[in-house]
């Protein structure tokens, strides 16, 4: 169903009961279609991930690099029990020992290859 507007309403707690059961102004309203809209993606990969979770068996794929692209999958752990982890992974490393060519025959840290 497209949405042409996201609006979030909360109550006001400046507003004064002005009596005789006038209650305007009680409600104020934040629209949040802009923040809505931009996180599209990320939504519809949540739908994705209840489908998976509702499903009666585990899906049968491997874990591999759709696990984390377009985002990372909440399930991860859950399907990587069982398959043997380093106790010090590599990518505790971050990028520091992660060749990058610059072009001229070193890496990115100046050193030849």
């Amino acid at each position: 169903m497209p949405l042409k507007s996201v609006a979030l309403a909360h109550i006001d707690s400046s507003w004064v009961y002005p009596g005789d059961e006038d209650y305007r102004g009680l409600l104020k309203e934040n629209d949040l279609t802009e923040e809505t809209v931009a996180r599209t993606k990320e939504v519809r990969g949540w739908i994705a991930a209840q489908k998976i979770a509702a499903l009666p068996e585990d899906p049968e794929i491997a874990v591999g690099p759709q696990c984390h692209d377009p985002f990372d999958c909440p399930f991860s752990n859950y399907c990587n029990q069982g398959i043997p982890q380093p106790e010090h992974p590599i990518e505790l490393l971050g990028n520091c020992f992660r060749a990058r060519r610059t072009g001229n025959g070193q890496n990115g840290d100046g050193r030849r290859e």
